[in-house]
């Protein structure tokens, strides 16, 4: 979570029991309870669980990326294809006409 966050969670607490604390000291407790959360994610192996939605994020662009690469592939040889069909109906014009290659 954001530094912003956790310093308006630290004001709003302190306000609630009548503490007045200096813009430093707000941004000081703020660092540490953010702190605080990272090692407890850690220590807790939260950090080592897979992200299901990640992972589904994940899948999908691989999908993708084989999906992008197969169109380019069917491009090039639909491409390759249209070449030679020109150059095969060129040669027929050519040899209908009398000349030949």
């Amino acid at each position: 979570m954001g530094k912003e966050y956790w310093r308006i969670a630290v004001e709003e607490s302190l306000a609630e029991v009548g503490i007045e604390a200096t813009s430093e000291q707000i941004d000081a407790i703020a660092e540490d309870m953010r702190t605080c959360q990272e090692m407890e994610y850690e220590a807790s192996g939260r950090s080592q669980i897979p992200n299901p939605l990640q992972a589904e994020v994940d899948r999908q662009k691989s999908y993708r990326k084989d999906d992008e690469r197969d169109y380019d592939r069917h491009r090039r040889d639909y491409e390759q294809r249209i070449e030679d069909l020109r150059r095969e109906n060129d040669r027929l014009r050519w040899q209908s006409q009398g000349a030949n290659f």
